[in-house]
């Protein structure tokens, strides 16, 4: 897909976000697709190596009601940012018990 940037590997290692930031040098980018290992502080430690790197206007987390304690990170980010889920917006996307959490960060 023209334009995608795909770096696999962990979101919280060094190589990773080294990628992002070479590939990205500072430029805003549209999209950043979080799949942590499901625990909070692994979410939350991508979204704040990855996440004010690039400056992504949206981010999704996979899976982030999959867990109690995911469910608990997300709670608080809905607080305080303009959030869904992507299932109640199209239903057939995941079930709502695993989700995709969208959040718009700008």
């Amino acid at each position: 897909m023209a334009g995608v940037i795909q770096l696999t590997g962990d979101a919280n290692g060094e190589t990773i976000v080294r990628g992002v930031v070479d590939r990205f040098d500072g430029a805003p980018i549209d999209l950043l697709f979080v799949d942590a290992d499901h625990s909070f502080s692994a979410t939350a430690l991508s979204l704040g190596a990855c996440g004010p790197l690039p400056r992504p206007r949206l981010v999704v987390l996979y899976e982030i009601v999959f867990k109690e304690v995911t469910r608990a990170l997300c709670s608080r980010l809905r607080a305080s940012y303009e959030a869904v889920y992507c299932s109640d917006i199209v239903p057939a996307i995941r079930i709502r018990e695993c989700g995709f959490g969208l959040l718009r960060l700008r």
